[in-house]
Order: structure tokens, then sequence, then C-alpha cells
């Protein structure tokens, strides 16, 4: 795959000229899906948007070309990347922990 040039200058980042949704939709149509796990920039583009700062998408954006992580032909998907990481144990609390309820009598 050929390389990406960058489509945006750091003034033009930094200015309203590019908005976070453009940002966005670039990083996740050119970046791999473990650079946008690692980014937190996996999922629909309108909650990216809606939840991400632009001075992230702009520090990811020149991670990418810094790194050259960009999406291949052949790339997983984001979902068994995600199976892939071991999750957590959760630890249950006993129900003793609950406050009891308290009645008043009017």
């Amino acid at each position: 795959m050929a390389s990406i040039e960058q489509k945006w200058t750091a003034e033009e980042l930094a200015g309203d000229s590019v908005s976070k949704k453009d940002l966005a939709a670039f990083l996740q149509e050119s970046g791999s899906n473990e650079f946008l796990l690692k980014h937190k920039l996996n999922g629909k583009l309108p909650n990216v948007v809606k939840t991400t700062k632009k001075p992230h998408l702009i520090s990811a954006y020149t991670d990418l070309f810094a790194t050259q992580q960009f999406r291949s032909a052949d790339e997983a998907s984001a979902t068994s990347i995600k199976q892939d990481k071991p999750i957590a144990a959760v630890e249950s609390k006993p129900d003793s922990d609950k406050p009891e309820e308290i009645k008043y009598d009017k």
C-alpha cells in the first residue's frame, strides 16, 4: 500500500478550518484497528466525535504519521482484536455491604 500523505498542516489543524468530524473520519478510514483501539477512536463516528476533544484527535493524527500505522487491505476486525485482550476480573461484593432500607411511619 502506498504511504498516505498528510491531508492538513499543523496550522490548519490548530485553526477552525478542520472540524472534529473530518479529523475523526480520516483517522478511522486511515488508521489500523490497533491504532484506533490504542487511541480509543474505534466505534461509531458520531460517538467518537461527541466524546473526543480536538487536541486528542490532533495528537492521534500526528502519531498516525509518526508511527505509520495505516490500515492495510487484510486488516483484522476491531472486534476480534478486542476479544484477544484479557478481560479484568470483576470482584463480586457480598450483599451484606448494602445499607438496610429504613422505613418511616407517617
